[in-house]
């Protein structure tokens, strides 16, 4: 009797082992659970800001607020709610630098509208230093002469920063440039050399409107050695008309000429612009209300190109001086030439 009960228990155990594996292999394996932000459908009823918060504060890459973003305003949301500060979204997104959801704003919002301090979001954008914003908003039609509730001004706000690309923008946009701003622009004398280097021609002209454009930086270069270096010819000429002199050297001893040679090494301005290229070589030798003088076709066909250009700068007695120097050394060579071939026939003598 206990061998059959044995058996039984046995055969049981089989066939509860062999029911479970079957039920296991052919039941569907469980779903995994995704970690994707999934946007209810009744979130176009909530807050936009208060789910861009929520977003933000989760610490989410800057693409994927944007898409998400995205989702709530194709389900309806309104871009022009504002919190208890009156910052509307796309205020929000430029303080806190999330420039993707800020561009995928800015031809949906109110791009006028202002804060509680009566600051708009082009105030907010220039206080932030990102210039590509800045121009956006200022092509989807930003007030670039808007005032805060304190007076601030869009140049109040770029000045300081020091960002020259910015009030260049701001300037060619029409931002009126008061007293205040010319002062405060005068004190930062850095502010000019970066509008040569970059080319900030509006920044450039309240410089030299304002007569602040003779002064060296810490290794001598005047304004002058700047714009000669970046190649900057429209600037040259503004300057040289403005007074700027010529022939100053920096702390290594370079001219302006000298650092317009350098650009013109590293660019080949002389072969794209040969006849610009002489223009600024003889503005630069002569500079403003010095008499030219040119050379005569027996001089130009004889004189080689390095004594041209001494000539023209004037070191007439540099070139002497060079002249003479190489006579003496020939005629040092030929008397010690002359020595030793005395010499040498001495032996030959009988």
């Amino acid at each position: 009797m206990l061998k059959s009960a044995k058996k039984i228990s046995t055969v049981a155990l089989s066939l509860i082992c062999f029911l479970m594996f079957t039920t296991r292999s052919f039941a569907q394996p469980p779903k995994k659970e995704t970690k994707k932000q999934v946007v209810s459908n009744e979130c176009c009823h909530l807050n936009i800001i208060d789910e861009y918060v929520n977003l933000f504060e989760c610490e989410y890459s800057e693409k994927h607020i944007s898409s998400c973003i995205k989702n709530l305003i194709d389900r309806g949301a309104d871009v022009n709610v504002v919190d208890e500060n009156l910052y509307n979204l796309l205020m929000l997104s430029i303080i806190n630098s999330n420039y993707e959801v800020a561009k995928l704003l800015i031809s949906k919002t109110k791009i006028n509208s202002r804060d509680k301090d009566g600051r708009t979001a082009l105030h907010w954008a220039v206080d932030n230093s990102s210039l590509e914003i800045v121009e956006k908003l200022i092509e989807a039609g930003a007030d670039v002469n808007a005032v805060d509730d304190k007076g601030t001004t869009l140049l109040d706000v770029a000045i300081p920063k020091g960002k020259a690309k910015i009030i260049e923008k701001l300037i060619k946009a029409g931002a009126h440039v008061s007293k205040e701003n010319i002062n405060e622009i005068n004190k930062r004398r850095h502010l000019l050399r970066s509008a040569i280097v970059l080319d900030c021609d509006a920044l450039v002209k309240l410089f030299i409107d304002s007569g602040n454009i003779h002064f060296k930086d810490k290794y001598e270069n005047t304004c002058l050695h700047w714009a000669s270096y970046k190649g900057q010819i429209e600037t040259i000429e503004k300057l040289v008309e403005a007074g700027v002199s010529v022939h100053e050297k920096n702390m290594v001893g370079n001219t302006v000429l000298d650092c317009f040679q350098m650009y013109n090494r590293e660019h080949e301005y002389s072969k794209k612009h040969p006849k610009k290229y002489k223009e600024i070589i003889k503005l630069l030798l002569l500079g403003k209300g010095e008499k030219d003088f040119s050379l005569s076709k027996k001089e130009n066909k004889e004189l080689s190109q390095s004594i041209k250009l001494l000539l023209l700068k004037k070191r007439r007695t540099e070139l002497l001086q060079s002249l003479e120097k190489k006579e003496l050394v020939k005629e040092e060579n030929y008397s010690l030439l002359k020595y030793f071939f005395a010499y040498f026939l001495s032996f030959f003598k009988f």
